[in-house]
């Protein structure tokens, strides 16, 4: 009937629209990956998260072969600018 088909419609496109948002609220998380207080996301938008960033990581990792690839590099820090009791 036209009242069972526009309910279908309806469910439809709410549905749709749910997607989209979900869609949407994930791709402004990924933009903006170095913004997000990934303590104040849900556990989906975690892992979305981490795989974003592995994904960079993997990208930007030098390899045994490439070019200013240096094995068991070290780094010389200077003193810390200010005290920090947490990690002492």
């Amino acid at each position: 009937s036209a009242a069972e088909d526009e309910a279908i419609y309806d469910s439809l496109t709410f549905a749709v629209e749910d997607m989209v948002s979900h869609f949407r609220k994930i791709d402004s998380l990924i933009k903006n990956l170095d913004e997000v207080d990934l303590n104040r996301v849900s556990e989906e938008e975690n892992l979305i998260a981490k795989l974003k960033m592995d994904e960079v990581f993997e990208a930007r990792r030098l390899k045994p072969g490439d070019p200013g690839f240096v094995w068991d590099k070290r780094i010389e820090f200077s003193p810390p600018e200010e005290t920090c009791d947490w990690d002492d």
